[in-house]
């Protein structure tokens, strides 16, 4: 049998976690290549490597893996299908365990002209603020409220980006957040979980409120965008709604326990592969 491989991104914001999920895996009898991403689409330090590599890093060097994987001779395995993550895919799909329910999608140039004309405002606003996020899962702009006395600085902030006019984004009406949590979802269950925001507050802890942790398997059965992903989730009001999904090859995982996380990328690793 080849051996499995496993590609983790050293990254400053995180390295303590990068490390541990390392030693974890070297432990389970995996080879771990810790190397910097070099930028500029490159992704040379993959090639020759025989047998499967799992993924973990930044978007960019994600990307970059994904695309050197078509013409290059290595099996990269991820679970990071970018047409799933988009908000149009999940949002219809979860309608009702949503946090943002009341919304719409349009292209970036004209979520700019409406802003201007009060067209939104009058349809989306809570509190003078809307919500606004691009519908891909890349990063394209971050997702964020926008208070109305900030339109002009956030315009400005999307003009000088240069982002593409024509990216579709969702504009949605805001609700009270209290607290959020990140969870690792593996076949539908929950295997892993950790607070992100207490009361508007970055804070980190392990677990999260089982209420939080039944609304993401209930929203996994109805639909998955893979068979290993991450979910954030909120209390508003306390009741638990979901914020959003994204790759788990990208994620950060905070104070999640790392050992089921481990065991998940690897084993399903052999399972999406044909050796």
């Amino acid at each position: 049998m080849k051996q499995m491989n496993w590609y983790i991104q050293p990254l400053s914001h995180d390295f303590d976690t990068s490390q541990r999920i390392a030693y974890l895996a070297e432990e389970r009898g995996v080879n771990v290549i810790s190397e910097k991403y070099p930028g500029f689409n490159q992704f040379d330090m993959l090639n020759g490597i025989d047998g499967p590599i799992l993924f973990l890093g930044s978007i960019n060097a994600l990307k970059a893996a994904q695309n050197n994987a078509k013409y290059s001779k290595y099996c990269l395995v991820d679970w990071c299908d970018w047409q799933a993550l988009r908000c149009s895919k999940y949002y219809p799909r979860w309608g009702e365990l949503m946090l943002t329910r009341y919304y719409c999608f349009l292209p970036l140039a004209d979520v700019i002209r409406q802003v201007k004309d009060n067209h939104l405002w009058n349809c989306f606003s809570h509190k003078n603020m809307l919500f606004i996020k691009p519908d891909t899962n890349d990063k394209a702009f971050n997702g964020e409220l926008v208070h109305r006395k900030n339109i002009d600085a956030w315009i400005a902030s999307i003009e000088a980006a240069d982002v593409d006019p024509t990216l579709l984004c969702l504009i949605g009406t805001p609700e009270d957040i209290e607290s959020e949590y990140r969870l690792v979802i593996w076949n539908k269950k929950v295997i892993s979980s950790t607070s992100y925001r207490l009361d508007g507050k970055l804070e980190f802890a392990e677990g999260c409120p089982e209420k939080v942790a039944k609304l993401a398997e209930e929203a996994a059965q109805k639909w998955s965008p893979d068979s290993l992903f991450v979910m954030d989730v909120a209390l508003s009001d306390g009741v638990a709604r979901i914020i959003e999904c994204g790759s788990v090859n990208v994620a950060g995982f905070y104070q999640c326990k790392l050992p089921p996380i481990v065991d998940a990328f690897i084993e399903q690793g052999w399972k999406e592969i044909d050796y």
